[in-house]
């Protein structure tokens, strides 16, 4: 999978910028300039949002009322073209000229993944962005996840307004079993493709643990329903176990139980790294589980996706930017932004540098 051309106009701080991307890109100048902004285009490009904001009108040029961007693509199906079109009134997305309805149909023809410092706290940070990162690569590889998952929300916010109202209103007790039963249903969906996709991510976590600390540790990866340990339930138990809230969440008014609540941990030789590993130990499996969704998408695809890597090798000592490099380079098309030029080219020997300054590309080597 790769983007062959890109053509950007009023976005953040670019009036206008068409690029012809290599198989490794790197974007360097001073902080400030419009490095991160190239790479938020080609992450909404592929995902239909923003990983940096949920304000749509942050990302329009302050000098329009507008903004566009299009790619020329290809994967293992042809070449495409996506195209996305946003003013404060509509947003639309096309592939080929024709108007998408759903991002999935978009998730369907292009696959972007991003790498950025954030993503290291992933291990020791708080459950939802572990959640995040879950349903996010779920989503690259599975497309039709993201309507499950737009669906449980909405579900879930319906059957909260219902609980805040239920306590008062004995009436709507029955209206809100009904909406229990698609809670239950999607929640669990949700599990069981979380569950699915951690055992398939193991072994590779595995493999580039290893590579990295040389180390035969054992490792595990857990994930836990409603933050109770349990890695594996039937439909049934976890029927059961929604059930048992259903006094508590009448008299709080919200839902208590569910994959918006659960959350997943990394053990090696039994410990588990979030509260007992060292800062380097939970960086390194952050990075691994990196490593380690680029096969699992591989596999499920049949090719790579796309790889973004914004300022995230400042980041990560020498042995972990070697490892990345290596898995990365000549396999996967990579956009990757930088401050410090010659610690990349150390690592990198084949590359297209674009030099970035005031929103604007100054030079290209």
């Amino acid at each position: 999978m790769n983007i062959c051309e890109i053509d950007i106009t009023n976005f953040r701080n670019y009036s206008h910028a068409n690029f012809r991307p290599a198989s490794f890109n790197i974007f360097y100048g001073n902080n400030a300039q419009g490095k991160s902004n190239f790479i938020e285009a080609i992450y909404y490009l592929g995902n239909g949002i923003s990983y940096r904001t949920n304000q749509s009108r942050e990302l329009i040029n302050w000098d329009s009322d507008y903004f566009r961007l299009e790619a020329h693509c290809t994967n293992d199906q042809g070449t495409i073209t996506i195209k996305s079109l946003l003013n404060p009134n509509e947003k639309n997305i096309y592939i080929d000229g024709v108007k998408i309805n759903r991002l999935s149909e978009l998730f369907k023809n292009i696959s972007v993944c991003i790498f950025e410092p954030d993503d290291l706290a992933l291990v020791k940070g708080n459950p939802s962005k572990r959640r995040s990162f879950l349903d996010r690569e779920i989503v690259t590889i599975q497309p039709l996840y993201y309507d499950l998952i737009k669906r449980f929300n909405n579900v879930n916010h319906q059957r909260n307004s219902l609980l805040k109202f239920a306590r008062r209103d004995k009436n709507l007790i029955s209206q809100l079993e009904d909406w229990t039963d698609l809670y239950t249903k999607f929640a669990y969906k949700i599990v069981v493709k979380r569950i699915d996709f951690l055992k398939k991510i193991k072994p590779y976590l595995e493999y580039y643990l290893k590579k990295i600390t040389q180390n035969k540790e054992n490792l595990d990866i857990i994930y836990e329903i409603g933050q109770i340990g349990e890695k594996i339930v039937d439909y049934n138990a976890y029927c059961e176990k929604i059930k048992s809230f259903k006094s508590e969440e009448i008299e709080k008014g919200n839902s208590l139980f569910g994959p918006h609540r659960d959350d997943f941990n990394v053990y090696i030789n039994g410990y588990n790294v979030k509260k007992y590993g060292s800062q380097g130990q939970q960086r390194t499996v952050a990075l691994c589980l990196k490593l380690a969704y680029l096969e699992i998408a591989k596999q499920e695809l049949g090719e790579y996706p796309i790889l973004l890597l914004d300022d995230v090798m400042s980041e990560l000592d020498m042995d972990r930017r070697i490892v990345l490099v290596d898995t990365i380079h000549d396999k996967i098309q990579t956009f990757l932004t930088t401050t410090d030029l010659d610690m990349i080219k150390v690592l990198v020997k084949k590359s297209t540098i674009l030099q970035i300054h005031d929103g604007k590309i100054i030079n290209t080597s």
